[in-house]
């Protein structure tokens, strides 16, 4: 868990999906059920991770030549995903202060 909390890359990820999970009412926030979703999703983070680290070091194991593009292209990747992600919460919140339940007069 500690690992998925320092993980900055998954925050995009994160963000957008508990954004889609919450205004769908995909989960509801008065009960215990978020405490279930959270752990749920700190377990599968800490498993996908675990599947992914040792996933590519089973196919890049026996070579460190092949390797060097990865340091390129996932932080790249990462910025683009979270770039994105930006964009579209602040389109949704900009939407929606203007949005007439908000207007103070």
């Amino acid at each position: 868990m500690s690992l998925s909390a320092v993980n900055f890359f998954q925050i995009s990820f994160w963000a957008g999906w508990n954004l889609v999970v919450v205004q769908t009412k995909k989960i509801s926030t008065k009960n215990a059920l978020p405490y279930f979703y959270v752990l749920g999703t700190g377990l599968g983070t800490i498993g996908g991770i675990m599947a992914f680290v040792f996933g590519f070091d089973f196919i890049f194991g026996k070579t460190s030549a092949s390797v060097q593009w990865l340091n390129v292209v996932f932080p790249i990747l990462f910025i683009v995903l979270a770039s994105i992600q930006l964009y579209k919460l602040y389109i949704k919140f900009d939407n929606n202060k203007s949005s007439p339940l908000h207007s103070s007069s």
